[in-house]
């Protein structure tokens, strides 16, 4: 123990044998750990220093020694760190390596997308070399309705169109029909026909209710036809049976529009469906609406020249089946 060291013991009471003995026991502590933790080498003697001991503490003799709680602190701090940079490494290769995109979130399973995985899925393969495109996260696609675009249309020439509805007219043979009259003053009349038109095997056939309206009452009368035998009566009354001449087909043919008599040229195209014209052998102006797929005709309004008279007709059922029962 060096002189200057038993001076400042001295006042304390601390015998130098001791003082030798603890600084003995931590040389031998020291040793050893730089026996069991310091590498072979580290421990190799520097240059100059040959033949000398390859413990620091034991140098020189003239030289202070080092304590042995600085050599602890020393090694306990590379020990921590060495293990915090195997935690920093370990941890950033699971956590980036072992990474994986999930193909759900809004994705479809389906999509080559979502099931692709990050390279260096396992976990152990520490340290790979993760490629910094793959760990952008994948968002869902974004949904984009499909624009439906509406079949275009070619526009009908108007002779089309009239030779369509036409071709209806001609092969109509039965149906539903009901005709309002508006005389004016109070006056009109009411009437619902089922028919069914001759077609060589079968008679025309005709079912036809009216109510005559005026301003001091109403009164219904009822018309069953079957080919030229007609039978009438008032509502609630007898029924009375006669022959006709001819058959009344008639009464259905002239609630027809009968467009294509009419000249093309006096045809007046209003909107897809809508047509106009004038009728002079009936000398009335003809309005006609139709279905635009079928060219069947819906309403005919016709307004009469000399008269004023408003007829109505509404096209219900046409070409439906129609049976009329015998009176």
């Amino acid at each position: 123990m060096r002189d200057d060291a038993r001076t400042y013991c001295a006042p304390l009471g601390t015998a130098e044998g001791t003082t030798r003995s603890i600084a003995t026991a931590d040389t031998e502590v020291t040793a050893e750990v730089e026996d069991s933790v310091i590498p072979q080498a580290f421990r190799a003697p520097l240059p100059g220093m040959a033949g000398q001991s390859r413990h620091p503490l034991f140098e020189n003799v003239g030289q202070r020694p080092v304590r042995p709680r600085h050599t602890r602190t020393l090694l306990a701090t590379m020990f921590a760190t060495a293990i915090l940079i195997g935690l920093v490494a370990g941890g950033l290769g699971r956590g980036f390596v072992g990474a994986t995109v999930s193909p759900t979130n809004g994705v479809d399973a389906n999509d080559t997308r979502a099931g692709a995985g990050i390279a260096g899925e396992n976990r152990g393969d520490v340290g790979a070399i993760v490629d910094a495109a793959k760990l952008a996260p994948i968002l869902p696609g974004a949904t984009v309705a499909p624009t439906i675009v509406p079949p275009t249309i070619a526009p009908i020439s108007l002779t089309t169109v009239q030779q369509r509805i036409a071709s209806s007219e001609a092969t109509l043979h039965s149906g539903q029909f009901t005709t309002t009259i508006d005389y004016g003053n109070g006056f009109s009349t009411y009437s619902v026909a089922r028919f069914i038109l001759a077609d060589g095997a079968t008679p025309f056939q005709l079912a036809l209710q009216s109510t005559y309206k005026a301003q001091t009452g109403s009164q219904t009368t009822e018309r069953i036809v079957k080919g030229t035998s007609i039978s009438e009566r008032p509502a609630g009354a007898q029924w009375r049976t006669y022959e006709a001449q001819q058959e009344s087909r008639a009464e259905i043919l002239n609630l027809l529009p009968a467009i294509g008599s009419i000249p093309e040229t006096a045809i007046t195209r209003e909107g897809p469906t809508t047509l106009r014209w004038h009728d002079a052998r009936r000398g009335a102006t003809m309005t006609l609406t139709v279905d635009p797929e079928t060219w069947v005709p819906l309403t005919l309004r016709q307004v009469f020249d000399t008269t004023r008279q408003v007829v109505s007709i509404s096209y219900q059922g046409w070409n439906t089946p129609i049976t009329i029962a015998r009176p």
